[in-house]
């Protein structure tokens, strides 16, 4: 008994020849599919990278992002009253404790912020050259009796701009200091969140970089009211 032969529904009596698979086609599918579902996985760990460096809060003055912590162990340690010299320039803490900030808005003063304030007073002692100084509330950081640390904040007003308070260089200025004047020197103003009621103390790490320096300054203070 032969084999059983299949025919067209054509008129002609030809074996119906069965129709090659289309291989190519599913590897090109498998292929695809692959690269999607690899693109889809880095895709998830960049996300997952990033949210693993997200800062644990994100309110001005609050708690430093980890990845934003820099190194203060070489940290130069400074007093309240005492100068300390970059270069041709000279810094001296005039006050540090808790006290309040404001900004002026017009003729009048914006309402009163409760802070940890520490007071500056920058120096140029060379009458032959017009330094430039940057402000050092971007880079300036508090750590309280506890551990935990704060970034230096600006005020926003009722618009959310930011506003420095007084006394407080802007994140953006770059200020001429000069030495011949009758005012030698330039006040700057740093304001933190104010600590916990239970930090006793407080250190306050403040960088060289706005006067031309590399390092770090540390001032501990106690964390008492004005």
């Amino acid at each position: 008994m032969g084999r059983k032969r299949y025919y067209d529904e054509d008129d002609r009596d030809e074996p119906l020849r069965k129709k090659p698979f289309p291989v190519l086609w599913v590897v090109a599918g498998v292929v695809g599919l692959m690269a999607l579902l690899g693109g889809v996985a880095v895709g998830g760990l960049m996300i997952l990278a990033v949210m693993g460096k997200t800062s644990k809060t994100s309110s001005a003055g609050g708690p430093v992002a980890a990845k934003t912590q820099p190194d203060f162990s070489n940290a130069t340690p400074i007093k309240i009253g005492v100068e300390y010299r970059i270069g041709d320039i000279g810094i001296t803490v005039i006050r540090s404790q808790q006290g309040v900030v404001q900004y002026v808005e017009g003729l009048r003063f914006s309402d009163p912020t409760n802070a940890f304030v520490v007071a500056l007073k920058v120096v140029n002692y060379n009458p032959n050259k017009l330094n430039k100084i940057r402000a050092a509330t971007p880079s300036a950081v508090l750590e309280d009796s506890f551990g935990a640390q704060y970034q230096a904040f600006y005020l926003t007003d009722r618009f959310g701009t930011q506003r420095p308070a007084l006394h407080q260089i802007g994140s953006e200025e770059l200020l001429v200091l000069r030495s011949d004047e009758k005012e030698t020197y330039m006040n700057d103003l740093v304001a933190f969140t104010r600590p916990p009621v239970g930090a006793k103390s407080v250190t306050v790490y403040l960088s060289e970089m706005p006067y031309g320096g590399t390092g770090w300054l540390k001032l501990e203070s106690p964390n008492t009211k004005n």
